[in-house]
C-alpha cells in the first residue's frame, strides 16, 4: 500500500526574467504480504524541494535546484533511514526548432542514522531531443541517483542512459528504437551490475483519443 501528498507552489509567470517553484511530497510505504520480511521495508518519506529559474536570453533558462529527502523506516533493526541532499545547477534551452533540452549536475549528499557510511558524488539528470527532420527525432536521456538497499550494500548508485530513435512513418504511424544501459553500483561491497536493454515500439493513431501500440 502506497499512500502520498504532492504539492508545488510557483511564484513567476512561465516567461518572466525570474522565477522560483517550491515543491513538497510525502509517500507512505506498507507492506501487507509477507510480513515476516517485508516488515522491515515499511516507511515513509518526505521530500522538499526548491528551484530558482533564471531567464539568460529568449531561448535560454539557468536554474539552481536544491531538495532534501528525509527517508524513515517503520522497524528499528532497519540500517536505512536517513536523509539525502541534491545540489544542481543546470539549464533548459531551445537553441532552435531542431534542438531542445535540459541538463542539471551537481552533488548528492546522502547520510544514516546508524552504522552506514555517508556518501557525497556527481550526480545529475538530462533530456536532450534533437530533430534534424519534421519526421525523426533522437532524445538522449541521462541520471544518476540513488535507491535504498534491499539487501546488498548500504544503497544502490544507479546510472542510466537512454537513446530513443523515433519515425514517424506518416501521420498515424510512428517507429521507436530504444537502446538503454543501467549501471547499478551497490556501495559498500564493491559490487557493481550492468544491464543493457533493447526495444522496439509501434503506435498506430486510431483516434484522435486513442492510440494502440505493440511492443
Amino acid at each position: 500500500n502506497n499512500a502520498s501528498i504532492t504539492g508545488v507552489y510557483g511564484y513567476g509567470a512561465e516567461n518572466s526574467r525570474a522565477r522560483i517553484e517550491i515543491n513538497a511530497d510525502y509517500h507512505d510505504l506498507l507492506y501487507h504480504n509477507n510480513r515476516t520480511l517485508t516488515t522491515l521495508y515499511d516507511m515513509n518519506m518526505n521530500d522538499v524541494g526548491f528551484t530558482f529559474y533564471y531567464r539568460t536570453t529568449p531561448k535560454i533558462t539557468t536554474l539552481l535546484q536544491l531538495s532534501n529527502k528525509r527517508i524513515a523506516y517503520d522497524s528499528p533493526l532497519s540500517t536505512q533511514s536517513g536523509s539525502e541532499q541534491d545540489y544542481l545547477l543546470g539549464a533548459t534551452w531551445e537553441a532552435t526548432a531542431q534542438t531542445t533540452g535540459n541538463f542539471k549536475i551537481g552533488m548528492l549528499q546522502k547520510s544514516f542514522d546508524v552504522v552506514n557510511p555517508s556518501y557525497a558524488g556527481v550526480s545529475w539528470q538530462g533530456d536532450i531531443r534533437w530533430s534534424p527532420r519534421q519526421f525523426f527525432t533522437v532524445e538522449w536521456v541521462s541520471g544518476r541517483s540513488s535507491v535504498n538497499s534491499t539487501g546488498v550494500g548500504n544503497f544502490v548508485l544507479n546510472t542510466k542512459d537512454v537513446l530513443n530513435f523515433s519515425y514517424n512513418m506518416n501521420e498515424r504511424n510512428r517507429l521507436t528504437l530504444t537502446l538503454a544501459q543501467l549501471n547499478e553500483d551497490f556501495v559498500g561491497t564493491g559490487r557493481s551490475d550492468s544491464t543493457p536493454t533493447y526495444g522496439l515500439r509501434e503506435e498506430y493513431q486510431l483516434r484522435k483519443w486513442l492510440v494502440l501500440a505493440a511492443e
